[in-house]
């Protein structure tokens, strides 16, 4: 390694950190039963090992995922996700969705908001922050206590019924080590 860059490991996969919300930032994704659906898609993707993932959460208007490239890289089955839900999920909900939520556009334009994580220190500032999203919405006092967020898989137990967190990746950059150098 150089002493003035910083490398990552050209074999280890790239972990992202995105965040993707709904049209207009409504809450379409404010009722339990849509976010168990959106639960129930990330626990099959990860069933199948589409995707690593390591922190998740649903809010009522936008999403965040930790995730890592597996049998296909994060953004393509993002908008795989994002599509099928939009076309197949919201129909079976359409008693828990509004009017306006079942035409149109449902997600916002785009990928989302996607940042390459390449460091240990930044994986677990992005896990702390989609944890600590519900806090900061004023919806729970404890992180665990939100049923639709990887915060209680995590620092608990693995719930049968979430979606199933990988390990953080080897290959990650351990900054403080780098720094020290």
């Amino acid at each position: 390694m150089h002493a003035n860059k910083i490398e990552r490991r050209k074999d280890a996969p790239t972990t992202h950190f995105v965040t993707f919300s709904c049209q207009d930032r409504k809450p379409w994704l404010a009722h339990p039963r849509v976010r168990d659906r959106i639960a129930e898609q990330l626990k099959r993707a990860t069933e199948r090992n589409a995707i690593e993932l390591h922190a998740w959460v649903c809010m009522s208007n936008h999403m965040h995922l930790l995730a890592t490239d597996a049998a296909q890289p994060v953004h393509s089955w993002l908008v795989e996700f994002k599509r099928r839900f939009a076309q197949h999920e919201r129909k079976s909900l359409a008693s828990e969705l509004p009017a306006e939520a079942m035409s149109g556009q449902f997600w916002l334009h785009g990928g989302g908001v996607a940042r390459d994580i390449w460091s240990w220190q930044e994986f677990v500032q992005k896990e702390r922050y989609a944890h600590e999203n519900p806090i900061r919405a004023g919806i729970c006092e404890r992180s665990i206590d939100w049923r639709w967020s990887s915060a209680y898989d995590a620092e608990v137990e693995q719930r049968a019924d979430m979606p199933v967190l990988s390990r953080p990746p080897e290959g990650l950059v351990d900054l403080l080590w780098w720094k020290a150098s």
